[in-house]
């Protein structure tokens, strides 16, 4: 074998290792933010079960009167709603933020790496848009790697798209963003999702672990795939 087919063989395997080396960091990421959900959940979880325990605990202690009944009634239902509507609410939103801003800077950082090591000539900001859809443009069309057998995937991540900058620049209220109507649509046609009050998105617990499902299923497929354009 000449030294220069010896010098490509290098390159080649060194760029596939690189990209399987990316590949593991990202799995890695994915499941820290998996456990840490997974502990936080855990921890309102237990908080709630604490709380009605409590409650339990004093109403049997002796009978009540009704003035008392009713203060306990309000203390507990507050304590209640700050757990589940103010605290729980804002950890899912921030989960949601999280896994999105993960896979749109792994997509981002993988369209960077194919670029200096094929030395492509057109780099990812030259490309008109932003966030995960530039990216994808950027890895179909300049990078070649086939999105079509994850399609379900990624329909599920555009969605995931509207609810996050729902979320971010509307605190979650659809009604003060520029389509709620399409906002509306989304949320109805996805599992784990829903409204509260008829205006703010309201995340459950099965839209986050599907999210994480469909975030490294993406990604898994978008690594493997470019092996072959390297």
């Amino acid at each position: 074998m000449k030294a220069k087919e010896i010098r490509e063989k290098f390159k080649i395997d060194h760029g596939r290792m690189i990209i399987d080396i990316i590949k593991t960091r990202t799995e890695d990421e994915i499941e820290e933010v998996k456990q840490y959900y997974e502990e936080l959940e855990s921890k309102f979880a237990s908080d709630k079960r604490r709380l009605s325990k409590r409650y339990d605990e004093k109403v049997r202690n002796g009978k009540l009167s009704l003035e008392i009944q009713y203060q306990l009634n309000e203390y507990f239902s507050e304590e209640y709603y700050i757990i589940e509507n103010i605290s729980l609410k804002a950890f899912r939103y921030s989960i949601i933020v999280t896994i999105y801003s993960l896979l749109e800077s792994s997509l981002n950082n993988l369209c960077h790496f194919l670029h200096n090591l094929k030395k492509l000539t057109l780099s990812l900001e030259e490309l008109r848009g932003a966030g995960i859809e530039r990216a994808k443009l950027y890895l179909t069309k300049v990078c070649l790697i086939d999105f079509s057998e994850n399609s379900n995937e990624w329909n599920e991540i555009l969605k995931l798209n509207k609810i996050r900058n729902c979320i971010v620049h509307a605190q979650g209220d659809i009604l003060n963003t520029k389509n709620p109507n399409k906002l509306r649509k989304i949320v109805a046609k996805t599992t784990g999702i829903g409204l509260e009050s008829r205006r703010f998105i309201k995340i459950k617990s099965e839209y986050i672990n599907t999210t994480l499902y469909n975030t490294k299923k993406l990604l898994e497929a978008v690594y493997d795939k470019s092996f072959d354009t390297v």
